[in-house]
């Protein structure tokens, strides 16, 4: 495998790149969703101090040490200079250097998890790798329009080194807009996104252009969404499937057939498929044949999946039992705690919404017997969700009483 992907990284594919991770730094750290809207104007003169930004001095250790993590930059030394230069262009020409200065890993942390992301570290080799996979599920893509974060591991490969190894350009399109989206559109064009993002289009544009090709990966998309994307024009939709753990595992080009597993994956040792039912917990592990032919150690998959042989797979639910709101991995269980710890409720219940309801969280809270359930309480209630809860986290439906809904044997029931 040629070492040339070292040319992937530039100063300035650097910068949408370091603005995605900075926007969602701060959006965490502020707990707002507004920087992420902005970030289509922020330049290489960008400042984060005072008159830029106005990252306090906390904010920017967080943010700098991000960055470092990504790349690296502690293996050459050069992390204290992300402390010492205050615009975005400065720290695209730090990266850069400790890029030239030779790298050989990247660290993501996990793109749609609630709570502490996971920090995950992939051979730049092996990231490679798949792209050569997925560059042959592509082979007419004449520009890359990019709907994701550049930063979390789908965006890189996709945004940074797909449009590198097949030379095409690339459009940043992060922000929401519908008919100027549909406006920059053209024949030959791939759309990178994730279902949340794909829904809103589907419902903004009337007509797509012949010959757009769609991807779409962070979360199952609705085999209806695509479906009427595709009775809009669309093409073809590619799935991958994966995380930030694994990379990518599969893909498939029509929701109705299975995924196929990429050609570098095979089965750990005490893996094994035996009349396409599910396999064990214990036996869902893969394992990646490595650039040099040698073998990666085994990876446990997050789902648990069905395979029809051993090349073709069905992903069914989380082993983690976490839901995914708007692409991220949200554990109810954890938003439950967060809400019983309110000194007014004294015990609660949370799910995803049924289809017809919604595709948010609601929640089923018991109050203490001292609390009268009134129009106001309920307000109060939603007012310290919204302060309280990311957007994904959120319950947009609250529901109070003074007992859980059981059924007759006392199982708790939906609501």
């Amino acid at each position: 495998m040629s070492s040339s992907w070292y040319h992937a990284i530039t100063k300035e594919t650097l910068l949408p790149l370091i603005k995605s991770l900075v926007a969602s730094e701060l959006s965490r750290s502020r707990n707002s969703d507004q920087l992420k809207l902005q970030v289509v104007n922020w330049q290489k003169d960008t400042s984060l101090d005072k008159h830029g930004l106005a990252l306090d001095s906390i904010e920017l250790m967080a943010v700098a040490g991000s960055v470092n993590q990504l790349f690296h930059l502690h293996h050459h030394g050069i992390e204290d200079y992300l402390l010492r230069y205050r615009t975005l262009g400065e720290w695209c020409e730090i990266v850069a250097k400790g890029w030239e200065e030779g790298q050989t890993h990247l660290t993501f942390q996990t793109s749609g998890s609630t709570g502490t992301p996971k920090a995950v570290t992939h051979q730049i080799t092996t990231l490679v790798q798949e792209i050569e996979a997925l560059a042959c599920l592509f082979p007419c893509c004449e520009r890359i329009l990019a709907c994701v974060p550049n930063h979390h591991i789908y965006g890189f490969l996709f945004t940074v080194l797909l449009p590198w190894h097949i030379q095409c350009p690339v459009l940043q399109v992060q922000h929401w807009q519908g008919s100027a989206f549909a406006e920059q559109l053209r024949s030959g064009d791939l759309i990178v996104s994730f279902p949340h993002h794909w829904e809103f289009l589907q419902r903004s544009l009337h007509q797509l252009p012949a010959e757009i090709h769609g991807v779409t990966s962070t979360s199952p998309c609705p085999p209806n969404l695509i479906f009427s994307l595709q009775q809009q024009g669309l093409q073809r939709m590619t799935e991958v499937y994966g995380s930030t753990e694994t990379a990518g595992v599969g893909y498939r080009h029509a929701p109705v057939d299975p995924y196929i597993l990429f050609n570098y994956w095979q089965f750990a040792e005490n893996g094994s498929v035996a009349n396409g039912k599910t396999i064990h917990e214990n036996k869902t592990q893969l394992q990646r044949i490595l650039p040099d032919g040698t073998l990666q150690a085994p990876i446990a998959l997050m789902d648990t999946l069905e395979w029809k042989d051993s090349r073709h797979f069905i992903p069914h639910k989380r082993k983690d039992q976490m839901v995914q709101v708007a692409g991220v991995n949200v554990s109810p269980q954890q938003v439950a705690d967060r809400l019983q710890a309110h000194p007014w409720v004294s015990e609660c219940a949370v799910r995803l919404m049924r289809p017809e309801e919604g595709n948010r969280l609601k929640a089923f809270l018991v109050l203490d017997s001292t609390i009268m359930i009134t129009e106001e309480t309920e307000e109060q209630l939603n007012l310290w969700c919204k302060e309280t809860f990311s957007t994904a986290e959120r319950p947009t439906r609250l529901t109070l009483a003074y007992a859980l809904p059981t059924n007759d044997l006392g199982k708790l029931k939906d609501w």
